[in-house]
């Protein structure tokens, strides 16, 4: 216990080998007198942190399911890591609300804060680690609420558990739920002991707690430093801390801490500074990060539904707009500009689900990596693949009422090829938003960058600016875009195979050497590699386009990955 600001996170953090980049720590950190380091303290001890991380979109049981098949690994049995689950929602008094979302605020209504914060001390003790650690576990809770809590932190420690807790001015009945106290001021140790020992000791220094007062209120108060008498609350604190250095209770504390680092051989101990491998298989961390991923993507009610309706509302609006395109010179210009129009809003439209997503779990992701649950690579990989099949079905219904209600051409073969190009342009998408989204780590600013940097690629396309009309020193922007290789392959899919486009005045039509049709009041073309010509279109680049969008649908990826592995080390 201690005022704000008075170490006690910090301290937590240090024993746990958390968020010390700041820090220098000059001592080990022992447990029964074994120095430990992040390998050893993570198999031993489980951290309840003050914020509350989950994925809101899975039930109680679901999440601890997750958790035990990852976190127990391969020694148990599948029925045994069944059965622990049970045990703890049990233990944590979860039963009510074991089939209940966990909760995504306005958008999915789930558990109360009481039981979010026993189903954190639910996933801590999964696997049954003898030593816990829980940074102000009932703040934000009410006293109802925070007593359950303690009440359940009690009951394990009465199994056998030590529990190190953080706590700020807890009430009477729930101050008298522990048993050993420490109490900190400016980093210092100003009480270490038991609790019901504390008012006996400050009152043999001078300190007496009023009756029928709450000792730990007590306690803050003349430990606390308040702005207005700075000097005087220090030199007081100062007083306190020196005081309980030159105490019996200090040298009791030093004296059973040297036995037992005395008992203790220290020899032959060599430790490795990084954490343990994966106490489950790789396998197993894909299986269940597809399950966690598929059913986080079905009950996610922004991700799937309002998607369904933008695809909806495009695919009939700009089939309508291009209902039963007329090959003729004014068809030319309606079907590409379609096959454009159609490209650019599926960038768009497929790319900000994956920023929300991607970096609304990304918490959750840091989280479970420091508890080593899976690989960086399964979690990016497993990601990935379980979301393919909900933007493979998005794009094919999109494509397919833009496609036939446009009857842009009565060719399945042409059908199919288009489908595959749109299928891969969403792939490039797709990985331009995993990359960014890591390289920002912020929904805000990858959005707000998304477009600044998309408008140049849309506008290099081969749409806007004719390929043959870009300047020397903006041609380089037109290869790293993947809208310029889709149209192009559109163009040529679309384009090739025609031996002659219809004019609309076929009697004053003119043959120029360079094949172009000359039309009362039009530009007509002869054939479908006029058009090409048009548009600076090469046809002996369809498969070097091709290739060129998988490689920056998979080069982006991979660059997303290790700025997250960047990310990984940086945290």
């Amino acid at each position: 216990m201690g005022a704000s600001g008075a170490g006690k996170t910090t301290l937590l953090n240090i024993l746990n080998f958390r968020d010390k980049s700041n820090l220098i720590i000059e001592s080990d950190i022992r447990v029964n007198g074994r120095p430990v380091n992040l390998k050893k303290i993570s198999e031993y001890s489980g951290y309840v942190k003050q914020n509350d991380i989950f994925i809101g979109t899975m039930t109680v049981k679901e999440w601890l399911t997750f958790q035990a098949f990852l976190r127990m690994g391969d020694d148990y049995t599948g029925q045994e890591k069944y059965d622990r689950v049970d045990e703890v929602i049990r233990q944590c008094n979860l039963m009510k609300a074991e089939d209940s979302y966990i909760g995504l605020g306005d958008a999915l209504k789930g558990i109360s804060g009481g039981e979010k914060r026993r189903l954190a001390f639910a996933t801590e003790i999964i696997t049954n680690p003898p030593l816990l650690f829980c940074d102000e576990p009932t703040s934000g809770l009410d006293a109802y609420m925070a007593i359950g809590l303690v009440e359940v932190m009690a009951e394990q420690a009465r199994l056998g558990k030590t529990i190190i807790c953080t706590i700020h001015q807890p009430s009477t009945q729930i101050y008298e739920k522990f048993n050993v106290l420490c109490l900190l001021s400016e980093g210092q140790v100003a009480y270490l002991g038991p609790r019901d020992v504390a008012p006996q000791y400050f009152s043999s220094i001078g300190y007496n707690c009023p009756r029928n007062y709450n000792p730990a209120d007590y306690f803050i108060s003349i430990l606390s430093i308040p702005s207005v008498y700075r000097e005087e609350g220090l030199i007081r604190s100062q007083r306190i801390c020196e005081t309980f250095k030159q105490s019996n209770y200090q040298a009791n504390i030093l004296q059973s801490i040297n036995m037992l680092h005395t008992n203790y051989n220290l020899e032959n101990e060599d430790y490795e500074d990084e954490p343990s491998g994966y106490k489950s298989s790789y396998i197993e961390q894909f299986k269940w990060l597809i399950w966690r991923n598929f059913i986080t993507d079905i009950r996610t009610p922004i991700s799937s539904k309002i998607l369904l309706i933008q695809v909806l509302f495009i695919g009939v609006f700009f089939g309508l707009i291009y209902l039963n395109l007329k090959l003729d010179e004014k068809g030319v210009l309606n079907t590409t500009g379609l096959l454009f129009v159609t490209m650019m809003n599926v960038g768009f439209i497929f790319l900000f689900p994956i920023l929300n997503v991607f970096i609304g779990e990304i918490s959750v992701f840091y989280r479970d990596y420091r508890d080593r649950l899976y690989s960086p690579f399964i979690y990016y990989i497993s990601k990935q693949i379980a979301e393919f099949p909900k933007y493979f079905l998005m794009s094919f219904i999109l494509i397919t009422i833009i496609y036939w209600m446009a009857n842009v051409r009565n060719d399945a073969g042409v059908y199919f090829s288009i489908l595959f190009t749109f299928i891969l342009m969403i792939q490039c998408s797709m990985s331009f938003a995993y990359l960014i989204s890591v390289a920002t780590g912020s929904i805000e600013l990858s959005t707000a960058i998304a477009g600044p940097i998309l408008i140049p690629l849309i506008l290099f396309a081969g749409y806007f600016l004719n390929n043959d009309s870009t300047r020397a020193y903006f041609v380089w922007i037109k290869y790293i875009s993947w809208f310029y290789y889709t149209f192009e392959i559109l163009m040529i899919e679309l384009w090739t195979s025609y031996d002659s486009i219809p004019c609309s005045n076929p009697f004053n039509n003119v043959t120029t050497t360079n094949g172009t049709v000359l039309c009362k009041n039009a530009r007509c073309y002869a054939n479908g590699d006029a058009v090409l010509d048009q548009y600076a279109v090469k046809k002996n680049l369809l498969w070097l386009d091709i290739f060129l969008l998988f490689f920056l649908a998979i080069f982006m990826r991979a660059l997303g990955y290790l700025l997250l592995k960047l990310r990984l080390r940086k945290n």
